[in-house]
């Protein structure tokens, strides 16, 4: 059996012809125009902060070694917001749920003046409401205060920065009550969390490839996990040598004794040195030398 039901749609359509507050003529219009007048205000301050989030957190090394190198007073605050990145965060989440809270109240005071909207036998919230005060707004705020501007910042990320640096400086001072005690908060739970977090040694390591290793696996490739494991826990003076102990090349030593020279010590690569060795040129690799070894 086909339902005689109208689609629900319809239904919207026609229900919202029907709910108009017949007495808007005689509401406020100031009040209306105003209240709009802050809602694109408040949707494009939400805007802002969104894209401000994207694009400066999406900055890469060279943008930033560029940003050091220019000497403007945007440039300089935006190295300085990213100095202290969770100060940062901090206020932008901070200014931005109080734009959409403030956002979500207004509206639904603006569309109660509009709309005359009809209530259930047990006075709860029709769906012709909810529809308007939840998925319209919540749509409306979360596509041009939210996705659109993420996304224009993303593809225009130092321009974005550039342009948002000094109003988020201002944020920062204008949140400081909020953010600070805030980032102290999450500083001394992060640092709690760490304290309990299990550290895995180099030998628990080294002991879990002697485990898990496959029995195919030769002693030679155990030996290069294991250093990869333990290169971690050297120190420099672990692996440094001695200045009278280095060996190097003259500059102007022939081929043929080089290649002795070469077979003696046996390492991948040498110092080549002019004059003395203080006077180091540059670093020769034997594997280079292999297409010439014909022509000793």
């Amino acid at each position: 059996m086909v339902s005689d039901d109208p689609y629900p749609l319809y239904c919207l359509i026609l229900q919202t012809q029907s709910i108009i507050n017949p007495e808007l003529a005689n509401e406020s219009w100031w009040f209306l125009i105003s209240s709009g007048l802050f809602l694109i205000f408040l949707l494009c301050c939400s805007g802002f902060f969104a894209a401000s989030e994207n694009a400066l957190f999406s900055l890469s090394q060279t943008d930033l070694e560029s940003l050091k190198k220019n000497e403007t007073p945007s440039s300089k605050a935006v190295i300085k917001l990213l100095g202290h990145p969770r100060k940062l965060l901090a206020t932008i989440l901070t200014a931005n749920n109080f734009i959409n809270i403030s956002f979500v109240i207004v509206s639904s005071m603006m569309l109660e003046s509009i709309f005359n909207f009809p209530k259930t036998v047990n006075n709860e919230i029709s769906f012709t409401e909810f529809i308007v005060k939840v998925v319209v707004v919540t749509l409306l705020l979360l596509m041009l205060g939210e996705v659109l501007p993420k996304v224009y910042a993303t593809k225009k990320n130092l321009a974005i920065s550039k342009l948002t640096a000094l109003p988020l400086v201002f944020s920062q001072k204008l949140f400081g009550f909020i953010v600070i005690p805030m980032v102290s908060f999450t500083t001394f739970i992060d640092r709690r969390v760490r304290k309990h977090e299990h550290s895995v040694s180099a030998d628990e390591l080294s002991h879990a490839i002697d485990i898990t290793a496959d029995s195919s696996a030769n002693k030679d490739e155990k030996e290069i996990l294991k250093g990869i494991v333990n290169f971690g826990n050297k120190t420099v003076t672990q692996i440094m040598k001695n200045r009278g102990d280095v060996s190097a090349v003259d500059y102007d030593i022939n081929f043929g004794d080089m290649l002795k020279r070469i077979t003696e010590l046996g390492y991948s690569r040498l110092p080549v040195y002019e004059d003395n060795f203080d006077n180091i040129k540059g670093i020769i690799y034997i594997k280079e030398l292999l297409p010439f070894i014909n022509e000793s």
